[in-house]
């Protein structure tokens, strides 16, 4: 049963403050890789996503606000948006600012105290937790926001499926709909750095019907880079 969506349309001006604070806090990988690969240009890159960030802030989706726990993903991949942005106007290619991505998420934890890291893992990517988005989700279906629900099966513990995803509305609305791609393979470097068995056949940014998550406490943490999709398409080139 789905609940009367509330609309709060300056919530993240509102707010915005606290999530420039974010913004900062989010910074240090990227500023960290941007310093070995272009220390001439890493703060004016961190500027100007910061500007871009505060910019792209009032035109993210109202999707529930603190009542919802993907309010703060979607907050973080618009992080990466105002990145992209920056750096695709300065040249790069989507699939390069998709493998620097890649590395700031296997990065993403390398600052933080072992509790924090340990809470990333067991509640960040714990079942109970996304038991709960699930269930968010179906009550409050907003458009911005995800669509999903919990899968069970006999070769891993649990899973999820989503069919609709916050961050592929975000930066389609934002004119950055092909890079998605390119930023989701980031999910495995993350949780390669946490130790958490994850994979997945299926990516709602390249085309397929969902994302098909799976998790499994006997599964070697995985990469994806290059990317699936990318990886296929070199094996059809050679063949």
């Amino acid at each position: 049963m789905s609940h009367e969506l509330r609309v709060d349309p300056d919530y993240y001006l509102r707010l915005k403050d606290q999530f420039l604070a974010d913004f900062d806090k989010q910074v240090p990988p990227f500023e960290r890789i941007l310093n070995e690969r272009f220390p001439s240009e890493s703060a004016a890159v961190v500027r100007l996503a910061r500007e871009e960030f505060e910019r792209i802030l009032p035109e993210i989706q109202y999707i529930g606000g603190g009542h919802n726990p993907m309010t703060e993903y979607l907050i973080g991949s618009a992080v990466v948006l105002a990145f992209y942005k920056v750096l695709s106007a300065r040249g790069w290619t989507d699939e390069q600012v998709g493998e620097f991505c890649y590395q700031v998420s296997a990065h993403r934890f390398d600052d933080d105290s072992r509790l924090y890291r340990w809470i990333a893992k067991e509640v960040g990517f714990g079942k109970l937790y996304w038991q709960y988005v699930a269930r968010y989700a179906k009550r409050h279906p907003y458009l911005g926001g995800w669509e999903c629900e919990m899968v069970h099966g006999d070769d891993f513990d649990w899973g999820i499926d989503m069919t609709r995803c916050g961050v592929c509305a975000l930066y389609d609305a934002q004119g950055a709909g092909d890079f998605t791609k390119w930023a989701c393979p980031s999910d495995f470097a993350m949780t390669k750095s946490l130790h958490i068995g994850m994979r997945r056949t299926k990516t709602l940014s390249a085309g397929d019907d969902r994302c098909d998550f799976r998790f499994s406490a006997d599964w070697t943490p995985e990469d994806d880079w290059p990317p699936a999709f990318a990886r296929e398409r070199t094996d059809s080139d050679d063949g």
